[in-house]
């Protein structure tokens, strides 16, 4: 049975409602969850992809592998002081 466009409509206002009604504190630890959850099934990739390291080096590949999509994604955000200081 294929879901109707009205029943996918009705569960994702459902959990829009939910996810509205719970408190900060509900939805930082979801944020926790979220975080914790995506790190062990990246670890279990990095180790699948490098079967033969053990668990500290494949942290060490996930933090370089976050270290450099932050890198990535703040690129161009942050300007050194002297710069700024130039255009005042």
């Amino acid at each position: 049975m294929t879901p109707t466009q009205t029943l996918i409509d009705s569960i994702y206002s459902e959990r829009v409602k939910r996810a509205q009604a719970a408190v900060p504190a509900d939805k930082l630890m979801d944020g926790f969850l979220l975080f914790e959850e995506s790190r062990r099934w990246a670890l279990a990739g990095i180790r699948a992809e490098f079967p033969e390291i053990d668990s500290a080096q494949a942290e060490q590949i996930f933090c370089d592998r976050l270290n450099l999509l932050r890198r990535r994604d703040e690129h161009g955000l942050y300007q050194p002081l002297e710069v700024l200081h130039d255009e005042l």
